[in-house]
């Protein structure tokens, strides 16, 4: 789910960003605020949150695709050492 609002601007609605924040597991705690005997979400720290949870996720992703990428040209390396020692 996360991986749509890689490329994506985040929703300003309220409702949407408080479904997308409970979707992706982010605390909604201390992001009400109120003005003038009203209160709302502080669209600007959910945001903030939600940004922050999808980098988290993408960094993480990006770390596990770059050991993988390690260990393969390491075995790549071991098949052509092994091939020149049996030549």
């Amino acid at each position: 789910m996360w991986t749509k609002y890689l490329f994506r601007k985040l929703p300003t609605n309220d409702q949407e960003l408080e479904n997308l924040a409970q979707d992706l597991g982010v605390s909604l705690f201390g992001t009400a605020e109120t003005h003038s005997g009203h209160t709302g979400t502080d669209t600007n720290e959910m945001q903030r949150r939600i940004m922050d949870h999808i980098r988290f996720r993408k960094d993480n992703a990006l770390w596990l695709i770059v050991l993988l990428a390690g260990l393969s040209s390491l075995a790549s390396a071991i098949a052509a050492w092994l091939a020149v020692l049996h030549k």
